[in-house]
């Protein structure tokens, strides 16, 4: 019971019972009331922007508003938004539900909310729909269910997740990432616009995945990174619950969502009883989901290691390249249509399945990318031929698609007195998502020079799980180029970084780094000006050390340079503090000494 005294020229809102208000000339004085709830939601607000819609469940409250489309298509929306809750959950609790913008800008539709106000490559009341969608869905979970909101917070999200997944493969089977932008001449050709709008969720869990910055789900919630507490922690629930749906083949997610929520309404409850639920609905093994999926941060990515034919049988051997045992899927393919499906249950480490032959040309794992692996690029093997994959060659950076050996290309020039203009492209394999290894070709010819110049690099990112070291960085650059009318220089650089940071707490920004590189210059001679020194290498060794906030930065680091004729030690301090005003202080203090 809340008694409630406001001036009379406000407003409030609220999902409470008004039990009784009086009106006086200074005071507006209310009685509230309201029975199992795990919150009280209150606005009291001078402009009154909320509005009531009444659908067949109960009454929404809401102040979300899209100007580009009118009162009677927004009211469908939630109704059909509230049809599809009731269906695959069950029924709402209260009377009254109460959704507001900042419910909203809390947990966005990244993706959605990010467009600028000119672009609208979605249909009519497309975003409104889907801003409804998961704020109305995040509402009715948080207000029914009694779950731990720091250890079991990644089932809210999941279920959030899934349920968004299923509403928009019902609704919105083709809608593209990108909308009708898709359509356009200079997108068209890219694999970013063959993504559907469910594809977004994979592609920003494994954003943190790839950077070996994703956390277990079951981290307590305040953990967490800031990214994956809003967003990749969500979705890799919600697209893990797709992976088990899948695995499972019996609708058992769906139907067991639906009973977790409706024998656990209002009461306390937690992901050990939903986990209970499932079991109860399948006989195969999904300890596997809860142990290792929600449990641990362990990548996932499995490979087919060979192919035997055996009369009209196909011999396959299946690689786990984690430290897990999970179950993936297998296809048989005859170019693009699937001849059949199974799963494989249990893969630890190698496993081998014997499939019929008959029509086979391809097989597959995660054909239909259903399961999150970090690497997808090596799911594929020919029964008969060389290449897995065709070569893919792209204009400028793109998605990466895993059906493909990518090559992405662009035109780059630049200039020099000597060279003059240089032209050529620029061949490299850098997608949206870092990969391991990547590489970067640039050749040019120089008009001036009439010689051939440009630039090339490979690195490889060796990513550790579980511990300080949490990667190592290993490279090799060069380039050539003309330093006098005639002459060219090249440089190549070995180089290896060493990263550290606090494993046991990733909302720390501070970082360590060893660096260690060799910078090589072999310059051609001119016999009538000799230089002393034509070629030389320095050796460089330096540590860093940074933390790096927002109102305090620290960072410093001491370098080391040793070649055959010198060696110098430096250091460099870094101190930046931002006020309340928002205006900075920078102080940076640097010495070194050649020894």
């Amino acid at each position: 019971d809340i008694n409630l005294k406001v001036p009379p020229n406000y407003n409030v809102v609220t999902d409470l019972t008004v039990v009784s208000e009086q009106n006086t000339a200074s005071l507006t004085n209310l009685t509230l009331t309201g029975e199992n709830r795990n919150q009280a939601t209150i606005y009291v607000t001078k402009r009154y922007d909320f509005e009531s819609i009444q659908t067949d469940a109960f009454e929404v409250i809401t102040n979300l508003n899209d100007n580009n489309i009118i009162g009677p298509l927004k009211a469908l929306d939630i109704d059909r938004v509230v049809h599809f809750l009731k269906e695959h959950l069950g029924e709402y609790p209260f009377d009254k539900m109460v959704i507001s913008e900042q419910d909203y800008k809390q947990s966005p539709v990244y993706g959605l909310s990010q467009l600028p106000g000119f672009l609208r490559p979605f249909p009519d009341g497309f975003k409104n729909e889907m801003e409804q969608l998961k704020t109305i869905t995040a509402k009715y979970l948080r207000t029914s269910l009694r779950l731990d909101p720091r250890r079991d917070h990644w089932l809210y999200g999941a279920i959030q997740v899934y349920l968004m997944m299923k509403y928009t493969d019902t609704y919105y089977p083709n809608m593209k990432i990108l909308g009708s932008l898709s359509n356009l001449w200079i997108i068209k050709w890219s694999h970013a616009s063959t993504l559907e709008v469910n594809d977004s969720y994979p592609l920003l869990y494994m954003n943190m995945a790839r950077n070996n910055l994703d956390q277990a789900m079951s981290t307590s919630r305040d953990s967490l990174l800031k990214f994956n507490k809003n967003i990749a922690a969500s979705y890799k629930g919600g697209i893990g619950l797709r992976y088990l749906d899948d695995y499972l083949q019996n609708d058992a997610v769906n139907e067991s969502i639906k009973e977790f929520y409706t024998t656990k309404m209002l009461k306390e409850s937690s992901s050990e009883d939903f986990e209970n639920v499932i079991k109860s609905k399948t006989d195969l093994p999904v300890d596997w989901f809860f142990e290792q999926y929600v449990g641990t941060q362990k990548k996932i990515d499995f490979t087919i290691r060979k192919v035997k034919r055996i009369g009209d049988s196909l011999q396959v051997t299946l690689k786990n390249k984690r430290d897990n045992t999970m179950p993936v899927s297998l296809y048989g393919l005859n170019k693009d249509e699937v001849i059949f499906k199974t799963w494989v249950t249990k893969v630890d480490s190698i496993t081998t399945v014997t499939v019929p032959a008959k029509d086979i040309t391809r097989l597959a794992l995660n054909h239909e990318k259903i399961i999150p692996e970090i690497n997808n690029r090596n799911n594929i093997q020919k029964v008969d031929g060389l290449l897995n994959r065709p070569i893919q060659f792209r204009l400028f950076l793109d998605i990466e698609d895993p059906d493909y050996n990518q090559l992405f290309f662009m035109p780059v020039f630049d200039y020099n007195l000597y060279d003059g203009i240089a032209i050529g492209p620029k061949l490299y394999n850098k997608t949206v998502l870092p990969k391991p290894w990547s590489y970067k070709i640039e050749p040019k010819f120089g008009f001036r020079s009439k010689k051939l110049l440009g630039s090339a690099s490979v690195v490889y990112t060796q990513n550790i799980e579980n511990n300080n070291l949490y990667a190592v960085r290993y490279g090799f650059s060069g380039s050539t180029k003309s330093y006098n009318d005639g002459l060219q220089y090249d440089r190549y650089t070995p180089f290896m970084t060493f990263a550290f940071r606090d494993n046991t707490d990733l909302r720390k920004n501070k970082r360590q780094f060893i660096s260690l590189r060799n910078v090589n210059v072999d310059r051609e001679e001119d016999p009538l000006v000799p230089l002393e020194t034509p070629n030389y290498s320095v050796f460089n060794m330096q540590y860093t050390y940074q933390d790096n906030n927002l109102i305090d930065f620290y960072k410093g680091s001491v370098s080391y340079e040793i070649s055959s004729k010198f060696s110098k030690i430096s250091t460099t301090l870094e101190y930046r503090k931002l006020f309340i005003n928002n205006r900075q202080l920078n102080l940076r203090f640097f010495a070194g000494v050649f020894l």
